[in-house]
Order: structure tokens, then sequence, then C-alpha cells
């Protein structure tokens, strides 16, 4: 099963707000594993305000085979003022209902003039 959307959303105040979904699930009947992913895209800016510009990202891996699961989910996110982008992300990882691994990053990048 997979699935692809993109729905392009207005207002008065926006210029553009884009969110882009998809979903995959496929199976391996041979060795009886999952596989799945999904993950989900967000673009804005605000008219007349290119620093209002915000770029979101989010996605779901899992697999699984009889009892055993696990499940990774990443997240990102960029934007910017006059001086660096701004780049937050973070990364979740469980096995079964136990988070394994846990990982977040929020840094600022100058922006060198562009």
């Amino acid at each position: 099963m997979s699935g692809r959307q993109a729905k392009i959303l207005s207002a008065a105040d926006l210029t553009d707000l884009l969110v882009f979904a998809s979903v995959r699930i496929e199976r391996i009947d041979r060795i009886g594993l999952e596989l799945g992913t999904k993950g989900k895209s967000y673009l804005h800016v605000e008219e007349d305000d290119l620093l209002s510009a915000v770029a979101e990202l989010r996605r779901r891996w899992t697999m699984s085979r009889d009892a055993w699961q696990i499940r990774i989910e990443t997240q990102m996110r960029l934007s910017c003022n006059r001086d660096v982008f701004l780049l937050q992300g973070s990364l979740r990882a469980w096995e079964g209902a136990n988070e394994v691994c846990r990982r977040e990053w929020d840094r600022s990048i100058p922006r060198g003039f562009l």
C-alpha cells in the first residue's frame, strides 16, 4: 500500500503553504517482514517576508516480524533570520516499547551574505 498527496492551502496573509504526505507499507511474505514509511513535509513563507520561510520534515520508518518491532522517527526544521540559518533536528529510535536512542540538534549556521 502506498500513497502520496500534495496540498496547497491559501490564506489572506500567506504566499505558499505546502504539505506533502506519503505512506508506504510493504510486506515480504517469504520472510514475514513488514516495512513501513510515513513522511510529511511542510513549506511556508509569508507574503513579502522571505525571512519567514520555514521547511519542516517528519519521517517515520518501521520494521516488524512476528512480535519484534522497531521504529525510527526523525524531524528537521530549517528557518532563518538576517544573520543565520537555524537548523533543528531530532532522531528517536525504539525497539518494541523501549526507546533505545534519542538525539537532538539545534544549530545556527552563519548565512555569509546568502
